[in-house]
């Protein structure tokens, strides 16, 4: 192919289209620049890899779709310098222990409901191991399992006035250097179920408060299941699940 003297911008002398170079020393200010955001988020290495399949721990189950629409979520605390939701390790199972005084007949059917409905949303896998006469509330280690209890305000304080549940995890490094949720407590105020009749308000509480468990916070939106003083629907809505899902996304630990 010729063209008539001279060439056409943005072609040579013998008809061949030019490429654009960088300058040698941009590439290397670029490459560095690279590095350093590695170096300062290995959780990005991390998730990478396992992501194409090249990490170490696998996850027990298919991560959950995110949602880039749904907004109204929170989360209780994230990874320092990044959006990460501090979560827990998709890739171990998590398990559940029901200390059983206090708590009301159906008490295990609407733990395992919840349990179903937040590894829905998570990808997590829960396992219900029995029950326990443990009513410890501090710090938890990764080898005790989550625990599940109905307490009245005068052992647990927190549930004065018209809190009927509360919620929380333990926080731990990770050996991938970044936090991580490894064992919990949800504690249900015994005189509010004793109260309640309508069974999906009991089981709206329960979900709740394991959505506090994973790692959601309150949001201000009243169509939420995580709205502080009560939502106007008793299941996660299209925010919860998209928080819940997220948390679900994170990279094995």
């Amino acid at each position: 192919m010729t063209f008539p003297e001279p060439p056409p911008p943005g072609w040579d002398s013998m008809g061949r289209p030019r490429r654009s170079r960088a300058p040698a020393g941009l590439a290397m200010v670029l490459l560095f620049a690279l590095v350093g955001v590695l170096l300062l988020n290995p959780l990005l290495i991390s998730d990478a890899l396992e992501r194409v399949g090249l990490g170490g721990a696998s996850r027990l189950r298919p991560a959950p779709e995110t949602s880039s629409s749904a907004t109204a979520y929170a989360f209780v605390d994230t990874q320092p310098g990044t959006g990460t939701p501090v979560s827990y390790d998709p890739c171990r199972e998590i398990e559940v222990a029901i200390n059983p005084d206090g708590a009301p007949g159906d008490h295990e059917e609407l733990v395992r409901t919840s349990l179903e409905r937040t590894s829905e949303a998570t990808g997590f896998v829960f396992v219900l191991v029995g029950t326990t006469p443990d009513r410890e509330r501090g710090i938890r280690t990764r080898d005790q399992p989550v625990l599940v209890m109905w307490a009245d305000e005068e052992e647990v304080s927190e549930l004065e006035g018209r809190i009927a549940g509360i919620g929380g995890s333990t926080v731990q490094q990770a050996p991938n250097g970044f936090k991580q949720f490894v064992s919990g407590v949800v504690v249900l105020d015994v005189d509010a179920f004793e109260d309640m009749r309508e069974p999906a308000v009991r089981q709206a509480i329960v979900d709740h408060e394991f959505g506090h468990l994973v790692g959601l916070d309150h949001v201000d939106d009243e169509s939420q299941l995580m709205h502080a003083e009560g939502a106007r629907n008793l299941t996660y809505g299209t925010g919860d699940l998209a928080g819940l899902a997220r948390l679900g996304n994170v990279a094995c630990g």
